[in-house]
């Protein structure tokens, strides 16, 4: 809100001593003149401010557009189109990069046996412990289904990604629990 408020401040300093000085006149004319100088500060604060209310709304639509267009809408990895624009630019550079893809094993048994809420919950499981492992992944995205890619920089110690790796098929081998 500091915008709106240093238009208003530098509209009020612009004014207020041509709207002092014209109250102070002995003519009506002069002192109407300044009530309705004083009127337009007000319509030229609310304009301010609905202008910038209405930025501020759009920038905040902008910005949930753009995650929505680059994440998945469940897990909240980045999804398929993320991922690709995020290895297309490392690609780009000329310097290795390292991708791991993987499917779950055996989600589409428990999705149809336990349910869609019981599979979304694996689905979100997959993502945190993900999360939590790969942490110099420089994207973990879902990229469809039970599809899931890591995508680290080729330059990371390749020890340390195998070590990430291998942490993740192992928390990702435990069981989850849905609902008890």
């Amino acid at each position: 809100t500091c915008a709106p408020r240093a238009a208003i401040v530098g509209m009020i300093a612009a004014l207020g001593p041509v709207v002092a000085a014209m109250v102070t006149y002995d003519s009506t004319a002069a002192r109407a003149m300044a009530v309705v100088l004083v009127l337009v500060v007000l319509l030229q604060s609310n304009v301010a401010l609905a202008r910038f209310r209405e930025t501020v709304r759009m920038l905040s639509l902008q910005h949930e557009l753009d995650r929505m267009a680059t994440s998945d809408a469940l897990t909240g990895l980045d999804n398929r189109r993320a991922f690709m624009r995020k290895l297309n630019e490392r690609l780009a550079t000329g310097r290795p990069v390292c991708i791991a893809i993987a499917d779950l094993d055996g989600f589409k048994q428990a999705n149809d046996g336990h349910g869609h809420h019981a599979g979304d919950m694996i689905l979100l499981g997959v993502a945190q412990r993900a999360r939590e492992l790969a942490v110099s992944a420089v994207s973990i995205a879902r990229l469809g289904g039970d599809e899931f890619a890591l995508l680290f920089e080729g330059a990371t110690d390749p020890a340390q990604i195998a070590r990430e790796l291998e942490a993740i098929r192992a928390a990702i081998s435990l069981p989850f629990v849905v609902d008890s």
